[in-house]
């Protein structure tokens, strides 16, 4: 009896419908600014912009999108967490996050002519710079924390020359040496970076941050 040859399985794209999740603080003058803040693996955006919400004030907004992939922290009950992306289709993925964060930025730019400025944290540093990249937005301040441009990113961000990039001196992901190979690989793409290096891990504590916000952003 002749071998059947075994058949390999097709995979097909479908574009559809989805709902995003996004939370927000402050924003409550007409006229305000807005920041963007982008969260890591395996986080909660609800939980995550409790971080900044020593920055919200009537006259800046945050804005924390959650990642579209969301799955429980621990088999299959208690907390449940996003991711932004795998390595799985991630052409497709790329694509929807674009499409998701083009959205929200036009919804919180109709509604005021402030600025629009974007943090990214560990895995949404990558989301950042795919997003902002070639993007015909526009952008007043972009600030990576704990991570790095996404190695697939090459074009520039339409209003930024500089990046602000934090990293704590025990961050476990991020050792000093790397951060600064970072650094230089932005450099090279033709940036001003801004270097920050606080005493701690992969996290944002709020005396760093609003150092960082009033220094970095605010007195640029």
């Amino acid at each position: 009896m002749a071998n059947l040859a075994v058949m390999e399985p097709i995979s097909h794209n479908l574009v559809v419908q989805r709902t995003a999740r996004y939370f927000s603080l402050g924003g409550d003058a007409p006229q305000h600014d807005t920041l963007i803040v982008l969260h890591g693996y395996g986080m909660h955006a609800g939980k995550f912009i409790l971080d900044f919400e020593p920055l919200a004030s009537p006259s800046l907004r945050i804005v924390a999108p959650e990642g579209l992939s969301r799955f429980y922290r621990r088999g299959f009950d208690g907390e449940v967490i996003a991711s932004w992306m795998t390595r799985e289709d991630r052409i497709s993925e790329i694509a929807d996050q674009r499409y998701y964060l083009d959205s929200l930025y036009d919804l919180v730019a109709q509604n005021s002519e402030g600025k629009v400025f974007v943090l990214g944290f560990s895995q949404g540093t990558a989301t950042a710079t795919r997003w902002m990249a070639g993007n015909s937005r526009c952008f007043s301040g972009l600030v990576l924390w704990g991570g790095d441009f996404a190695p697939d990113v090459d074009g520039g961000i339409n209003g930024i020359g500089r990046v602000i990039c934090v990293v704590g001196n025990q961050d476990p992901f991020i050792p000093l040496p790397l951060f600064e190979e970072h650094c230089i690989a932005l450099e090279n793409k033709g940036y001003e970076v801004d270097r920050q290096i606080f005493e701690g891990s992969h996290e944002i504590p709020g005396t760093v941050l609003a150092g960082i916000w009033s220094r970095c952003i605010l007195g640029h």
